[in-house]
């Protein structure tokens, strides 16, 4: 069977104009459900001040349960209970908010262990090191892919092979 290529026209057709009204109506339900999702508001990178200013705040609130966490004398708040079995729900369909995970962060720092605690005794963790968790911070707002140099890494790459050179 033969295939003909398509009539080209100078004027919209109306299934072209159909077609365009069904892509525009999916464009605003998307976007709407965007707007109401809470998942995908808070993305970083977006242009918005507004956005910027939120991730602001939600960052410096997690590193205030961080630093909190490392500068408490105690290795750790609260024991945690080691259940004889364990039972899990569904997963989730709905995302947190950023409220309730900041909880969530503040109700697992109290059951971790503080290796930065003068009263812990035993081997000490690199996260205790300032610029450590600087780097760590850093990471992955820059999302850095070592395997190649020319697109994902191009200053990073140099740098780590100036640290295999000196080390080796």
């Amino acid at each position: 069977m033969a295939s003909f290529p398509p009539i080209k026209t100078q004027h919209p057709t109306s299934i072209t104009t159909a077609a365009s009204e069904v892509i525009q109506e999916d464009a605003q339900r998307i976007s709407r459900n965007a707007t109401a999702n809470a998942l995908l508001q808070p993305f970083v990178g977006s242009s918005d001040p507004g956005d910027r200013k939120t991730a602001l705040d939600f960052f410096n609130q997690v590193l205030d349960v961080g630093i909190n966490f490392k500068a408490q004398a105690e290795v750790r708040r609260k024991q945690v209970e080691i259940p004889v079995s364990q039972s899990f729900g569904t997963m989730p369909e709905d995302g947190m908010s950023c409220k309730e995970l900041l909880d969530c962060f503040q109700e697992i720092s109290e059951h971790s262990t503080n290796f930065a605690s003068p009263k812990f005794m035993g081997f000490p963790d690199a996260a205790n090191s300032i610029p450590a968790l600087g780097a760590a911070i850093f990471i992955p707002f820059i999302n850095q892919n070592m395997c190649n140099q020319s697109i994902q890494a191009p200053a990073a790459s140099f740098i780590e092979m100036e640290v295999v050179h000196c080390k080796c």
